[in-house]
């Protein structure tokens, strides 16, 4: 809507222009190519974001501060659309997404500026992210500033804009030091950190049509639904406005269809300063005929158009298969991993006609086979028995989130139902944005072709010689790293392989590259019973020695949680495990070799190849097949006499015939080296292990042979009977037997922190609604956290604190947002936990930790349900709630912390960020005094 000025403004608007000294100076010159007495008013957008500026530069030469308040905000300088200051030009910027972009090319400082009108005086909430240093003022008055040089992240920084009634000058400078990138993000919040109500956003100056307006600002998306049982489709026509919408009023919209029953629909648009820029404008449904190939949109004079990419026989045949499965599930006959893998490929199939796929030759083949194995379940038949030589899409339902889970598997052209040879496994990790079955195609020799898409190889594999191994490939929920969760998947996968086929148990073998090949070193190291050999390609096995950490002074607990997922730390492990690695010499082959150094230095079996290549070295070491030559030159020992076993997370504490069943001290490496000798008498020593486990091994010690065990030195102590023996240390003394139970909740295998544990878990997130100061900002937190997205596909469920039930608590582990008077399920165990918050304070142990912005992070079992966990996020007021994801990734038990001053979000360690208390909790689950 374009309407004259306020008093105020028009008059600024005419004022006559200023001469002012100092540096910098310059006069102002209106332009002649807009309308000064007109502005464009504009909304926020659905989640505060502010993306239509008036933008200054980048300029090379910014103005000092002492001249600043003449260029930018002084009467006679107000900026609008078209009027010159310094050596530019007031431009406008404008854009469909949550965060402006600006001039990519330019380097030097950009101004940011817009009216920010409110008919009452009111405290807003701003949070912004940019390219490089930012600041801001309002009204003339420093608001807020930071220096740091960062990645433009929404919601880095949270800073008070006090506004008066009326119209008030917010300004924006960022800098940009190099050419790339350049972001800002602003996300407007009201003292409930909702969408503000009652606020507009104003650009002086601006004069632009409402057909220019509608298309820069609004973009048009298809909401597609399935419905399976009812075999019907539909889209919801949404034109959304995630930075903001001009307000224009009620304005005629017009959605049209090439085909099908609901060729043109009739529909009003809010885009007044009351609407909620996001306009649902119809849903066109179809349960027969045809599905219209595109959607067109008119609003405003502008137009968007979008693919509904759709087909009715699809949806079709996908519901037929599916109520096949429902029948199927009910199969006592048909092995689970079967109905698990049709029931996933039905799942996934929907996924990606929900979302539009185009590619309609392949979901037409892909669909047509979900539906032939469906049909075949339903008839009590195994779909997939007698298949092989083929590479098999698969699946399972994984407990972490509910969702299921994709992993693809070749069998082998030699395998027989009936037969009883065993076949080996190899297990082959993607790389970062990687896929299943392309990674299976690169084992085999098949190499990247130059302008082949990732999903074209993933849907067309080409053909590949037989070997006589089956060779899985996990999906590990995309980008996780293989750890926590990614690992779990890793693990499920290969336990549905081997419960499905015959697989020989000490032929199992890991390979993968880049990302994959650091998984593919630390799930072994992690389980080194369980695999015969591993081949690491290109990966980075030091968290200590990267470059993300380089110059970083690390916390004693950020030391160990670094340690911790570096692979040199469980090199030890590595006794019995061959290394082979390969990495270019092109691509700092140093972050294999500092894992390679460290088993010479052990004296354990590695090989080192550095071709003269980069990054991918996977084509080269896959060649031609010469990585099975290599995997069939080795077996398993399940019978070393000499077993060296360390760990830093008691998930992982067992190694052949040895465990660690407790810790003296938690957040410390444990260890223990062991030698079974042939008379039957084993010697051992620990490091921070408080008791252990020897399993009787047949292979070394038959039943009737007498065994004893001296540990750290002392005397022997007689193993009787057939074991396992179990020992616990007494003060400094080893006796025989496991420890007396704690009395109370003590930490323990799988349920000891730190926080990162919680991450092994099925998780559900829980936002407060007792109080509505802290509703809306845990409820963002919360659907946020729980979708960390940068290509890592988990998704948990998030729920209110009203609805967690009994059930869910004995399921999941629970991520609770809040503080003791806005969550009520945090409310009702507050007593019983080491951390709680307060209004204006936050309590660990003894200690109290007052201002308005103290927080903390902390994990304990959840006293309503104790063998499961609750990772809590809490604060001192709403305002310490929104730095929850502020946290870096190396945490130990429990964190207080003020993030406020810290300018930056996220990374690995706190790299100066200071912090109130942290540490882990002892064995009580209490904070040592």
């Amino acid at each position: 809507m374009r309407r004259p000025r306020s008093t105020r403004a028009a008059a600024l608007a005419v004022a006559v222009a200023a001469v002012f000294a100092g540096p910098g100076a310059a006069a102002i010159d209106d332009g002649s190519a807009q309308n000064p007495a007109t502005e464009t008013v504009f909304t926020p957008g659905p989640d505060g974001f502010v993306s239509t500026w008036l933008v200054l530069g980048p300029l090379a030469n910014e103005p000092s501060d002492a001249t600043m308040p003449a260029v930018l905000w002084a009467p006679e300088a107000l900026p609008r659309s078209g009027a010159r200051t310094l050596s530019d030009r007031w431009t406008w910027n404008a854009s469909s997404e949550e965060g402006a972009s600006l001039d990519r090319k330019k380097t030097g400082t950009a101004y940011l500026a817009a009216l920010l009108r409110t008919p009452r005086a009111r405290r807003l909430w701003a949070a912004t992210g940019s390219d490089g240093p930012l600041r801001a003022w309002l009204s003339g008055k420093e608001a807020f500033r930071t220096d740091t040089d960062r990645r433009a992240v929404k919601d880095t920084d949270l800073f008070a804009l006090d506004l008066v009634a009326g119209d008030n000058l917010l300004v924006i400078a960022t800098k940009h030091p190099s050419p790339g990138p350049f972001r800002v993000f602003l996300r407007l919040m009201d003292e409930a950190f909702g969408r503000p109500a009652d606020l507009t956003v104003v650009l002086p100056g601006l004069g632009e049509s409402p057909a220019t307006l509608v298309g820069r600002t609004g973009s048009l998306r298809l909401e597609r639904s399935v419905d399976l049982d009812k075999a019907a489709a539909s889209a919801a026509v949404i034109l959304d406005f995630p930075g903001g919408a001009p307000v224009l009023g009620s304005i005629a919209a017009t959605v049209s269809a090439d085909g099908g029953p609901d060729k043109t629909r009739s529909a009003t648009i809010d885009l007044t300063a009351a609407g909620s820029a996001t306009a649902r404008l119809t849903v066109l449904g179809w349960n027969d005929g045809t599905i219209p190939k595109v959607v067109e949109i008119e609003a405003g004079g502008a137009r968007w158009s979008a693919r509904v990419a759709m087909r009715m026989g699809d949806v079709k045949a996908l519901a037929t298969a599916s109520a096949d499965m429902g029948s199927a599930a009910r199969l006592a006959d048909v092995p689970r991993t079967s109905v698990e893998s049709v029931a996933a490929r039905v799942d996934t199939l929907t996924s990606l006609v929900r979302a539009g796929d185009e590619d309609t030759r392949y979901l037409g083949s892909e669909i047509g086979l979900a539906a032939k194995m469906a049909k075949e379940l339903a008839a009590g038949r195994d779909p997939f028995a007698g298949r092989r030589g083929e590479i098999q899409r698969r699946g399972y339902r994984s407990a972490i989130d509910g969702s299921y889970r994709y992993y693809a598997l070749y069998v082998p052209r030699a395998w027989r139902e009936q037969k009883e040879r065993r076949f080996g496994l190899i297990v082959a990790l993607h790389g970062m944005n990687g896929l299943p079955i392309s990674m299976i195609q690169s084992v085999f020799g098949v190499a990247d072709v130059p302008g082949e898409t990732k999903i074209s190889r993933e849907r067309a594999p080409k053909p590949m010689n037989d070997q006589p191994f089956f060779v899985l490939a996990p999906e590990a929920f995309g980008n996780s790293w293989y750890r926590t969760f990614g690992e779990v998947d890793v693990l499920e996968a290969v336990a549905r392989v081997m419960e499905r086929y015959r697989i020989d148990p000490d032929r199992v073998y890991m390979t993968g590259a880049s990302m994959g090949g650091i998984g593919a070193a630390s799930i072994p190291l992690h389980y080194p019973d369980m695999f015969a050999t591993a081949v690491p390609l290109c990966g980075y096995h030091s968290v200590l020695a990267s470059s993300s950490l380089a110059g970083v002074t690390l916390l004693p607990w950020e030391k160990l949680m670094a340690s911790a997922r570096s692979n040199t730390s469980w090199a030890e492990n590595g006794r019995h495990l061959p290394l082979y690695l390969v990495h270019g010499t092109k691509d700092q082959p140093r972050t294999s070799s500092v894992l390679v150094d460290r088993y010479k230095q052990l004296g354990y079996d590695v090989t080192f190849e550095t071709p003269d290549l980069g990054h991918n070295v996977w084509d080269e070491a896959y060649k031609g097949g010469r990585i099975f030559e290599h995997f069939r030159k080795y077996r398993r020992d399940m019978h070393p006499r000499h077993v060296t076993f360390l760990t830093a997370n008691l998930r992982y504490r067992t190694s052949r015939w040895l465990s660690i069943d407790d810790v003296a001290e938690y957040g410390a490496w444990a260890k223990i080296d062991a030698v079974w000798e042939r008379s039957g008498a084993l010697k051992a020593t620990t490091e921070n292990v408080a008791a252990l486990t020897v399993a009787r091994d047949e292979a070394l010690a038959k039943g009737t042979m007498a065994l004893s065990i001296a540990v750290d030195g002392q005397a022997p102590i007689a193993l009787d009977g057939p074991g396992p023996f179990a020992l616990h240390k007494d003060k400094q003394a080893w006796l025989a037997g496991p420890a007396i139970p704690c009395a109370q909740a003590c930490k323990r295998p799988g349920l000891s922190g730190p926080i990162e544990d919680a991450f092994y878990e099925p998780l559900v997130f829980v936002y407060g609604t007792a109080d509505k100061t802290e509703c809306a900002i845990t409820k963002r937190i919360a659907l946020s956290m729980s979708n960390p997205g940068n290509g890592t596909f988990v998704h948990w469920p998030v729920k209110a604190d009203t609805e967690i039930t009994a059930e869910d608590m004995k399921a999941s582990s629970l991520v609770i947002i809040g503080t003791p008077r806005g969550n009520r399920l945090l409310a009702s165990m507050n007593d019983a936990l080491p951390v709680h918050a307060k209004l204006g304070a936050v309590i660990a142990g003894d200690t109290m930790y007052s201002g308005e912005t103290v927080a903390a992070a902390f994990i304990h079992p959840n006293p309503l349900e104790p063998s499961r966990y609750v990772l809590v996020y809490t604060g001192a007021s709403a305002r310490a709630l929104y730095y929850a994801e502020h946290l870096p990734g190396l945490l130990p038990d429990y964190v207080v912390f003020d993030a406020s001053s810290w300018g930056r979000k996220g990374g690995l360690a706190l790299d100066g960020r200071p912090v109130l208390a942290a540490g882990f909790f002892d064995h009580q689950w209490k904070i040592a005094k």
